[in-house]
């Protein structure tokens, strides 16, 4: 009986040990160092207000971003491109992300804007949040990543025809060697 307790106590801290390795890294230091070689960072400039529209060939972000002495407040939407709307069937998720940029372009901090299993192509992200600004963040971007499936043959999920389709992974994130 000694020896099962001591077998069991042996595996609960190895199991703890295990399950305390696989905590889950938070959103706010998700490319934290790397550079962002997005182009149309827009300044933050404190007391100011900017409408604006980035947009890439994989989707289209329109905003409003009025940035205080701390922080900002951002909303908007997003849309897939052309490609994705005439070429995919269904989404498996898409995560937006705005990205808080130092003078030399690396992340100082990562917030994701929206997240979500979106079910169609033509669906509308929306995002509205409050959030505080890094000291020293310069410029703000914006990146995203995303699953699309599409019914083309050759393997992946099947179809609504019983054919199999692909997915196409997508994606504008920082760099790690920038």
């Amino acid at each position: 009986m000694h020896a099962a307790y001591k077998l069991a106590m042996v595996i609960t801290v190895l199991a703890t040990l295990i399950l305390a390795g696989c905590q889950v890294q938070p959103v706010a230091t998700y490319y934290r160092g790397y550079k962002s070689v997005n182009e149309s960072a827009t300044p933050l400039v404190r007391g100011e207000s900017h409408q604006g529209q980035w947009q890439t060939f994989d989707m289209r972000v329109d905003y409003r971003a009025d940035v205080g002495q701390n922080d900002i407040s951002i909303a908007g939407t997003a849309t897939l491109g052309q490609y994705y709307l005439m070429n995919t069937n269904r989404m498996r998720s898409l995560d937006l992300f705005l990205f808080f940029l130092d003078e030399n372009s690396k992340v100082m901090r990562t917030v994701e804007l929206s997240n979500g299993l979106m079910q169609w192509p033509e669906e509308i992200l929306t995002f509205n949040q409050n959030v505080k600004v890094p000291a020293g963040a310069s410029s703000f971007a914006f990146g995203y990543r995303g699953e699309a499936y599409h019914d083309t043959g050759g393997g992946g999920e099947k179809g609504s025809d019983g054919e199999g389709g692909g997915v196409d992974v997508f994606y504008d994130l920082p760099r790690r060697d920038g």
